[in-house]
């Protein structure tokens, strides 16, 4: 109980010590106060009177200046990634190649068979097997194949030469019959189109051979869907790290300085007042002493 009673006692003197000498702490306070902050005001005046920058200021600028240049990377970055990310993803979910049951596929097939030759059999075959990059109809293309992109069009198409035999092969592939037979019906009038090119390359005599339509496995495809899943799980996550990239990026944001007078000011206070307390502290503890 004593010594709770003279901790007590000792707490309400050191209480009554500070209240008897709050006006020289109130001024010490004060005065620190102007003098830091009038400093510093005059020292940010004078600087802008010379047409310049503090040190805050020009060390903001040059932050401000990085970070925007971080900034505009990791948004071009970004972009990229989702860019063909979604380029990726759109053509998975648009090409009827792609979208085809590799173990349940129609296959409609031709043969041509080049003959009675008269110049290069190589250039002449390749005048046919380049049909499909010529400039298509997009009513009759969708008509045939049921899109009206020649590029997914394409895919379901190939012509292969055999120069061996002076021949070459159309096969066209789609979900139903009745679409693979409209596509080959489609890609030989191109073929018959084409010839008329072909014969200027050298004279020759084309003749269809046989034709048939059957439904079959397609592993090839399976491979593509399965390399394509890949490549987009990839795109997924460099979208993912990019994304990482640029919230860091933000996150580094350079903060604008405060107004420096003020800032000051307040140091200067905080200073002052803290000083006269420590001052009075001390001798409040050496009078006790005594």
């Amino acid at each position: 109980m004593t010594t709770e009673h003279n901790s007590e006692i000792r707490m309400k003197d050191m209480v009554s010590h500070f209240k008897q000498r709050w006006k020289s702490i109130l001024a010490v306070t004060v005065f620190c106060t102007v003098l830091l902050g009038g400093w510093q005001f005059f020292s940010v005046k004078k600087a802008h009177d010379a047409g310049g920058q503090t040190k805050e200021e020009a060390r903001y600028e040059q932050e401000m200046a990085e970070y925007q240049e971080k900034l505009a990377n990791a948004q071009g970055d970004l972009d990229a990634a989702n860019r063909i990310w979604t380029e990726q993803t759109t053509y998975r979910d648009n090409s009827i190649l792609l979208n085809l049951d590799p173990d349940n596929v129609w296959i409609a097939e031709k043969k041509y068979l080049v003959s009675s030759v008269e110049g290069s059999v190589e250039e002449i075959l390749a005048a046919y097997t380049g049909t499909m990059t010529a400039d298509h109809d997009e009513a009759a293309i969708s008509e045939a194949f049921g899109t009206d992109n020649a590029g997914f069009a394409r895919e379901l198409v190939s012509i292969t030469a055999d120069p061996v035999e002076n021949s070459f092969t159309t096969v066209v592939r789609n979900a139903e019959k009745e679409k693979a037979e409209k596509g080959l019906a489609y890609v030989a009038g191109k073929i018959a189109e084409a010839e008329k090119i072909a014969q200027t390359v050298g004279s020759h005599t084309l003749q269809g051979l046989n034709e048939g339509c059957s439904r079959s496995v397609y592993p090839e495809l399976m491979e593509l869907q399965a390399d394509l899943a890949r490549k987009i799980t990839k795109d997924e996550e460099i979208v993912t790290n990019a994304k990482r990239a640029m919230n860091n990026v933000l996150e580094s944001k350079p903060f604008k300085p405060g107004d420096p007078v003020i800032r000051w000011a307040i140091t200067g206070a905080v200073l002052g007042f803290l000083l006269m307390v420590c001052i009075y502290l001390t001798t409040f503890l050496r009078k006790k002493e005594r």
